[in-house]
């Protein structure tokens, strides 16, 4: 990875871009874009085709400041792989709540990303009891 990040500074998404530099439009597929803007076909199920054609669309279309404001760095990609690895295995720990249906699955998601387990849940009550877990809940993360 540290070779790959020495050679790539960072990424873009070219997705969000194009709806911010199209945002009436219904679909920003390549297929569609580079119908309607180019008046151009192509194989799209082709991956070396969807490079070309989207190179093309890019550097017609979305500008240095549109995609720069749609970039990341590869640290940040890294550090974000990580955050969520570690979100996905809190997550598994709150598995017996939605079991139960005791939370909803958004609610166990958010729990997770703020970096709680269950075990917090279970010694907060413990200590404390519903209020325990009333302040867990109440907590700015």
């Amino acid at each position: 990875m540290e070779e790959f990040c020495q050679m790539v500074v960072g990424f873009s998404d070219t997705l969000p871009a194009l709806w911010e530099l199209f945002p009436d439009r219904r679909s920003c597929s390549h297929e569609n874009l580079a119908k309607d803007l180019l008046d151009s076909t192509y194989d799209a199920h082709n991956a070396l085709g969807d490079v070309q054609m989207l190179h093309m669309l890019s550097s017609q279309f979305i500008g240095d400041q549109l995609l720069l404001r749609h970039s990341f760095s590869t640290s940040w990609f890294q550090e974000y792989t990580i955050f969520l690895e570690q979100k996905r295995a809190n997550l598994q720990t709150f598995q017996p709540l939605l079991h139960s249906k005791a939370v909803s699955k958004g609610i166990a998601d958010k729990m997770a990303a703020s970096g709680l387990q269950y075990r917090h849940f279970l010694l907060a009550y413990q200590q404390e009891g519903n209020d325990g877990v009333s302040n867990v809940l109440m907590e700015k993360f």
